[in-house]
C-alpha cells in the first residue's frame, strides 16, 4: 500500500514548489483539542441544525437494504470518455446516467489509505495525521453508519476478497458494529488479480450470500483489482492507446476491468428479490495515479475532449482538482418518493456519504461529521492536511494561498477567514472522536 500523495508541485525557480508541497505533507496538527464538554457542544448544534432542517426525503427509504461498493483507485476522470473511440467505464457511465452523481466528489484519504475511504464514508470521521485510525483506533467503539443500522434492526456485513490482517480490519470491523466479515479465507480463491480474489468472482460470490442475509441489511462490498500496480492480463480486451504499455494505460486497463464486473453485479442484484428494496452506492476510495503521471493525465484530456481542471499542469492546485472520486447512488422507485436521478456539481466528499445514507433510511447518526447531501449540503470538504475546498475556493497553509476554484486566480485570504475556522474544529472534532471513541453522553 503506498501513501497518497495529495498535492503536486509548482513550477517555480529553486525548487519552491517542492519546499511548499514537504511543508504541508510534514505540517503539525492544526487543529486545537476539544474536551468532551466542547465536544458534545459542537455535535449537539450540528444535530439541532440538521433535525431542525426540513428535509422532504428523511426517511424515504426507511426499511431499505443498502448495498455499499468501495471500488479500489477509482478517480473520476476516466468516467464519461472515449479513448480512440471506445468508452472507458461504459457501466458507470450508464448507472450514473440513470442515478444520481456528484460530479465533484474529493477523495479525503490520508496515510490510511483505502481504509481511510471506509472510516470516511462508514463513520464520517477524518483520518489521522499520522497512521491509519484503523491500526492506531482498534481499542476504541468508533461511531458509524453500520452501527446506527445495526441498533435500529439492520443485519451488517462487510466483504473483501485480501487477507483479514490487513489494515487491521479483523480487529476494527466489530468496534464499527459489523456483524459479519467475509474475507479472502471465507471465499473460494479461483481466481486472483493483484492482491486477491478477482472483481469477477468476488462479485459472483458475494451476491448468493447477500440473498442470505436477514434483512434488511447493510453490506459493503470492497473491490481489489484496480488497486497498484494494476495488471489485470487478458481479463479485458481493453486497449490503453497511446498509454499502453505504461503504468497510466495499466490503470485504465484495470479500471475498465472492473466497471464491467461492477455493471454485471448491479444488473444481477436488480434483477434478484433484492433489487426492489435496496440502495446501493458507488465510489471511489483514493487516486489510482500518481504525481509522476501527472503528464500522461493532462495528455489524457486533451486526447479525449478537453475539460480537464483549470490551472497549470504542474500546479498544487490542479493536481488537487483531479483527485476526485466517483460517487454514484441507486435508488429503488418507491411510491411519493421523488426519482433520484441528475447530476450533482457542488464539491462534496467522502464523509458526507453515511449521513446522506442515514438520512434517506431515516436512521439518526449524531456524531456525523458529514453533511446530508440532499438537503443543502454547505459545499465545506475538509482535509487532513491544512487544506480545505468550499463552492467557490481553494486554500492550503491555513489560508495562505487561496484560489478561485472557477477560474485559478489569486485570492485574499479573506474569503476563507469562516471556513477555516470551520475546518479547524471539525478536524479537532475527529480527532477527539478517534481518541476517546463514543462519549458516554450523546449530542
Amino acid at each position: 500500500m503506498r501513501k497518497d500523495d495529495h498535492l503536486g508541485s509548482r513550477r517555480l525557480p529553486f525548487g519552491v514548489a517542492w519546499v511548499s508541497l514537504a511543508l504541508i505533507l510534514i505540517s503539525p496538527a492544526w487543529a486545537a483539542p476539544l474536551d468532551e464538554a466542547e465536544l458534545r457542544g459542537f455535535f449537539e448544534a450540528r444535530w439541532r441544525a440538521a433535525a431542525e432542517a426540513p428535509s422532504p426525503l428523511r426517511g424515504a427509504y426507511g426499511g431499505c437494504n443498502v448495498v455499499s461498493i468501495q471500488i479500489e483507485s477509482l478517480q473520476t476522470f476516466p468516467l464519461h470518455r472515449r479513448l480512440e473511440g471506445r468508452e472507458i467505464t461504459p457501466e458507470l457511465n450508464r448507472l450514473a446516467e440513470r442515478g444520481l452523481e456528484w460530479t465533484c466528489c474529493f477523495g479525503q484519504t490520508a496515510g490510511g489509505n483505502t481504509s481511510d475511504a471506509e472510516l470516511l464514508a462508514l463513520c464520517s470521521l477524518l483520518p489521522l495525521q499520522e497512521g491509519a485510525a484503523f491500526r492506531r483506533c482498534a481499542g476504541c467503539d468508533l461511531p458509524s453508519l453500520p452501527r446506527a443500522l445495526k441498533a435500529a434492526g439492520y443485519r451488517t456485513a462487510v466483504f473483501h476478497g485480501n487477507e483479514p490482517e490487513v489494515w487491521n480490519r479483523h480487529r476494527i470491523y466489530p468496534r464499527l458494529g459489523m456483524d459479519l466479515y467475509v474475507h479472502a479465507r471465507e471465499f473460494g480463491m479461483d481466481e486472483r488479480i493483484g492482491l486477491g480474489l478477482s472483481d469477477r468472482s468476488f462479485f459472483e460470490q458475494t451476491l448468493p450470500r447477500l440473498k442470505e442475509l436477514r434483512r434488511p441489511f447493510f453490506a459493503h462490498l470492497m473491490t481489489l483489482s484496480s488497486h497498484h500496480p494494476f495488471q489485470v492480463g487478458d481479463a479485458t480486451d481493453f486497449h490503453p492507446g497511446p498509454f499502453a504499455g505504461n503504468p497510466f494505460g495499466d490503470y485504465l486497463r484495470s479500471v475498465h476491468y472492473a466497471d464491467r464486473c461492477i455493471g454485471d453485479f448491479v444488473r444481477h442484484l436488480e434483477a434478484s428479490e433484492l433489487g426492489g428494496n435496496t440502495l446501493v452506492v458507488l465510489y471511489g476510495d483514493h487516486r489510482g495515479i500518481t504525481l509522476e503521471q501527472r503528464g500522461d493525465l493532462a495528455r489524457f484530456y486533451a486526447l479525449t475532449g478537453g475539460g480537464g481542471p483549470t490551472g497549470e499542469r504542474e500546479d498544487a492546485f490542479w493536481w488537487r482538482q483531479t483527485l476526485t472520486v466517483p460517487l454514484i447512488l441507486l435508488a429503488p422507485g418507491r411510491e411519493g418518493v421523488p426519482t433520484l436521478q441528475g447530476r450533482m456539481d457542488a464539491p462534496v466528499g467522502q464523509v458526507d456519504i453515511a449521513p446522506t445514507l442515514a438520512s434517506l433510511l431515516g436512521v439518526p447518526l449524531p456524531w456525523a461529521l458529514g453533511q446530508d447531501l440532499l438537503n443543502h449540503p454547505d459545499g465545506l470538504v475538509v482535509f487532513r492536511r491544512p487544506e480545505l475546498i468550499d463552492r467557490d475556493y481553494w486554500s492550503a497553509f491555513e489560508g495562505q494561498r487561496v484560489r478561485d476554484r472557477h477560474t485559478g486566480g489569486a485570492v485574499l485570504s479573506v474569503a476563507v477567514r469562516s471556513a477555516w475556522r470551520e475546518a479547524m474544529r471539525r478536524q479537532a472534532a475527529s480527532d477527539a472522536l478517534l481518541e476517546r471513541g463514543i462519549p458516554s453522553t450523546g449530542p
